[in-house]
């Protein structure tokens, strides 16, 4: 699938970025479903092709074989499954301005959803997310917007069989994401997958300019994105985002301001 240029934060007639980003993890996981389902579909032609010529003449079924083709089908089923999940969670996101939410699961969960973007360019994600980082307070698909920004930059100036590094870590009323890439540098600078090309996101750039490269998701954040002269891009995040307000009401008493939790 060939990248595309988006246009730029500045083009007029109305564009949208965060429209362009719910649409660009909708087309990746809808070609992933469509994956999913073509196996499907293949492994329950072989499962009518083993019953129909295995009982033919009077012959005995290969129960191993039939087994072991339902099972696929199963596990096929559960991985589809795990994705619309995935999906699921991602558009309830999106119900509330402000939360309370996991980052660890916010990245796992963007990840997950735009895996197949990265695998295209033969490039995989290396995910270090321990636990015990406490939660935080804000808009988790703002956050996703912007990793996804910082990702598609990465992504744009790395060389196959390279990695994206996504570490989070606490330091006293902060959590800390830092995107690291890992392996080559590409030769040439493909277009990154949101917006302007990644070329002009280098690792020279001025601080000021990066951050207002990303300053609309960060300012509604509250964080600070910092860039090290090896390409690494660090996010800081406040526990506590004082930028939005506090949260209405105790988390715990009825008509609360919402928290992060596994969509049923």
């Amino acid at each position: 699938m060939p990248e595309v240029r988006m246009p730029t934060e500045d083009t007029p007639y109305g564009f949208d970025e965060k429209l362009a980003f719910i649409g660009k993890v909708l087309s990746v996981f809808t070609h992933e479903m469509k994956n999913h389902l073509a196996i499907i579909n293949e492994t329950a032609g072989l499962l009518g092709d083993l019953v129909e010529f295995g009982g033919r003449g009077g012959g005995e079924f290969d129960k191993n074989q039939i087994l072991k083709t339902v099972r696929d089908v199963e596990l096929q089923v559960k991985e589809s499954s795990s994705m619309v999940t995935m999906l699921n969670r991602f558009g309830h996101r999106m119900d509330h301005p402000v939360s309370i939410f996991n980052v660890n699961d916010t990245i796992e969960e963007l990840t997950a959803l735009i895996n197949r973007m990265i695998s295209q360019r033969r490039l995989s994600f290396e995910l270090n997310l321990p636990g015990g980082v406490s939660m935080v307070e804000g808009n988790p698909s703002t956050l996703q917007l912007l990793l996804f920004r910082i990702i598609s930059d990465i992504m744009a100036g790395l060389a196959e069989k390279s990695k994206i590094a996504l570490i989070t870590r606490q330091d006293d009323d902060t959590v800390t994401i830092v995107c690291k890439p890992v392996g080559e540098k590409a030769k040439s600078q493909p277009v990154s997958a949101l917006t302007q090309p990644a070329s002009q996101v280098s690792a020279n750039h001025d601080p000021a300019d990066l951050n207002q490269r990303y300053k609309r998701s960060s300012d509604e954040l509250g964080a600070l994105v910092t860039k090290s002269s090896d390409g690494v891009i660090s996010v800081v995040l406040p526990i506590s985002n004082t930028k939005i307000g506090p949260l209405a009401g105790d988390i715990t008493s009825p008509g609360a301001s919402p928290v992060d939790k596994p969509v049923e």
